[in-house]
């Protein structure tokens, strides 16, 4: 029976959860309807993926490596193989006049430049003339258990 190995391409079924149960992504449209994360507009299909490319979480791509095609199993996956770890130098303060046409709101979504990429980030302070963004990723610190299905082993 075939084992995924570096250099893999595997179909994959998932669910991703917190650590209190709360549904964040999964590849399965009758799981996203059950934990209130439907989206119409997504097509839910299992996660095609070359082990080695870091295409991944390490966390996730670890876990894989030495399922059989079939295999279920559920995993814990700690911060430093997830997301990371959150980092002040990804909190910024910009100038309200970047922000034309808007009005900026504490919880909304932006994209602005960061490290010479235009980059999406969470308002998490206004000022009178100043906002002050998080590039951090919305899953940083978090522990993230996943439920994972090795549906097919391609050759």
């Amino acid at each position: 029976m075939k084992t995924v190995e570096i250099g893999s391409k595997v179909l994959v079924d998932y669910e991703g959860r917190l650590e209190n149960g709360k549904l964040f992504d999964t590849s399965t449209k009758e799981v996203a309807k059950e934990g209130s994360i439907f989206n119409e507009d997504r097509d839910y299909q299992p996660l095609s993926v070359t082990i080695g490319e870091n295409q991944l979480i390490k966390g996730f791509e670890e876990a894989l490596i030495g399922m059989k095609e079939g295999e279920e199993k559920e995993v814990t996956i700690p911060p430093d193989k997830a997301y990371g770890v959150k980092r002040d130098e990804f909190i910024k303060m910009f100038e309200k006049k970047h922000f034309k046409g808007l009005t900026p709101k504490i919880g909304m979504l932006a994209v602005m430049e960061f490290s010479g990429y235009a980059r999406p980030a969470r308002i998490v302070e206004v000022q009178e003339d100043q906002v002050k963004l998080d590039f951090n990723h919305v899953l940083c610190d978090k522990t993230l258990i996943f439920k994972i299905k090795v549906i097919k082993i391609q050759e």
